[in-house]
């Protein structure tokens, strides 16, 4: 029937369908379909008009299924959890007065043999399977379950990227650094913490010498950025170290009695200090639903922040369609200016990732620009002190395209959301200095552009692109060390000096002060990238 009863409430199923689909169904939708069936208990559907259960079967579009990694929906059926579940019911609260019970994916809507649209032929809810054991994360441990190794990477990780609860259950043995929001700014911190452990050395600024050189090859920042997963990199440490880690301890804890059984095979105790407890594991978004707390808001916001977090932006837009906050905190941002807190401790307690901070270093600038028409804030940072101008400028780019798109999401910020070209960060890198660092050729052309058009309106600012970070280096010395000769080419042709004066010595950083030659001889030597970008400044030295 087309009408039924429930809880006294007259319900139009089509109503119901319509609220759950897409409005506009094209490539790109997320729910294609759906047929919502009254039952009247569990298995029986009902011949009455009286219901006691809805039951809303869905088709998911091909752009969720590849956001969601699923490969096929069986044909028996697979119950939505999750951020999906808690999207389908957004839509219905929405537009409509009942919800349905559960919602149902499957591979098609059943037909007749007439052609019509079969409300009998839909598969059993009981033999339905949960849709997160169909994606790859259900495969996936938490990290910090993962060994010592694994809990102590978890630690160093949720605490540097200042993670959210809803963040940190993806901090998974399937995730990679890169997609969690973590750079190579990130991952050195990371390492330099780890190295300490490993080594049982003090995590200071004087750590690796003047260059900052670990002399330690196995925590090389390349291995945490080049890992495929979290999990291949604790991999690759437990074979290289043989799970010898210093046991970490933390001043005023109580001894235990440590049992290295429970580190797994070939793990052991270096040191015989006290072991720290593991901070607690964060739950998945709906999990607050089973503890009694239904604030809708809060966990769409949540999900929000996760789908981000993820790169599923098809999946952030819907959600943000349907009411989510693109700003996850409220923070007063003229009291906690960056510029007023020094320690890096006081901005991990005040500050955090938002959901247009992963976006613009995912690189997505229609989730980017529904996110500023949202009213996501643009000068906040995160608790590393980067701005999301910086974050659209640093993330990985494969391709020309990425660059493109990378670029489209800067240009957002700057002509839509008014954000200053000059802006810099905690490091006092501008997004020049991030492009350079992540070898964006094209993204710093661009930007190169922006510049020496700023320079030309205002003298004051006009040998801005030679601004110094807080190591004392330029975009160039960046683009050299970390051997992007594209970029490198792209900052000279753009009138960046190749041999910028020498400032003097900063008691802030104990970062040695190098020309660009003087660092591209240390870090590359004779090599064929060293040779070329001797070559190449040389030229503009001339």
């Amino acid at each position: 029937t087309g009408m039924v009863k429930i809880n006294g409430v007259r319900v139009e199923l089509a109503e119901l369908e319509m609220a759950t689909v897409d409005e506009n169904v094209a490539l790109q939708a997320l729910i294609i379909d759906c047929m919502v069936v009254a039952h009247r208990h569990d298995h029986d559907s009902l011949e009455s008009a009286v219901a006691q259960k809805l039951v809303a079967y869905v088709v998911l579009g091909r752009e969720l299924e590849r956001e969601l990694g699923l490969l096929e929906i069986p044909e028996s059926g697979a119950i939505c959890t999750g951020t999906v579940l808690l999207l389908l019911r957004q839509r219905c609260r929405r537009k409509s007065r009942v919800i349905p019970n559960s919602f149902v994916a499957i591979p098609r809507i059943p037909l007749s043999p007439t052609g019509k649209r079969d409300r009998r032929g839909v598969p059993n809810i009981s033999l339905a399977v949960d849709l997160e054991s169909l994606t790859p994360s259900a495969s996936s441990i938490p990290l910090r379950n993962h060994g010592l190794c694994g809990s102590l990477v978890a630690e160093q990780i949720i605490k540097c990227l200042n993670l959210q609860k809803s963040q940190q259950a993806l901090v998974t043995t399937q995730s990679t650094f890169e997609m969690l929001g973590g750079d190579s700014l990130a991952a050195t911190l990371v390492v330099r913490t780890l190295y300490s452990l490993f080594h049982g050395v003090d995590n200071n600024r004087f750590l690796g010498g003047a260059h900052g050189t670990l002399d330690d090859d196995r925590f090389a920042v390349s291995h945490l950025i080049q890992a495929p997963t979290l999990g291949s990199y604790i991999t690759f440490l437990d074979e290289q170290t043989g799970g010898e880690w210093a046991e970490p301890h933390k001043t005023g804890e109580p001894k235990v009695e440590r049992n290295d059984n429970d580190l797994g095979p070939n793990k052991k105790w270096r040191k015989t200090t006290t072991p720290s407890e593991s901070s607690n594991t964060s739950s998945r978004i709906l999990d607050k639903e089973a503890d009694g707390e239904n604030d809708s808001c809060q966990l769409l916001n949540e999900a929000l922040l996760e789908a981000t977090t993820q790169g599923q932006s098809r999946l952030a837009l819907a959600l943000l369609e349907v009411g989510a906050n693109p700003n996850v905190v409220s923070i007063d941002t003229k009291k906690n200016r960056l510029s007023k807190l020094s320690s890096r401790n006081e901005r991990r307690q005040i500050f955090t990732s938002t959901p247009l901070h992963h976006a613009c270093f995912q690189g997505f600038p229609d989730l980017v620009r529904a996110l500023v028409l949202k009213g996501a804030k643009t000068r906040l940072p995160d608790a590393s002190g980067v701005f999301p101008l910086h974050l659209a400028a640093s993330g990985a780019s494969a391709t020309i395209a990425d660059q493109k798109r990378r670029w489209e999401c800067i240009r957002i910020l700057l002509d839509e959301a008014n954000a200053p070209l000059t802006m810099k960060n905690a490091s006092k890198q501008t997004i020049l200095h991030c492009a350079a660092r992540a070898g964006h050729g094209f993204v710093v052309s661009e930007i190169m552009k922006r510049f020496n058009e700023l320079g030309s309106k205002e003298a004051r600012l006009a040998g801005s692109m030679n601004w110094r970070d807080h190591w004392a280096r330029t975009a160039v010395h960046w683009a050299i060390l970390n051997g992007h000769i594209h970029a490198l080419q792209s900052l000279l042709e753009g009138q960046c000096q190749a041999n910028p004066p020498t400032p003097a010595k900063s008691k802030a950083t104990s970062a040695a002060l190098e020309s660009p030659l003087e660092m591209c001889a240390r870090v590359h030597g004779d090599s064929e990238i060293g040779r070329a970008m001797t070559s190449l400044l040389q030229d503009y030295l001339k």
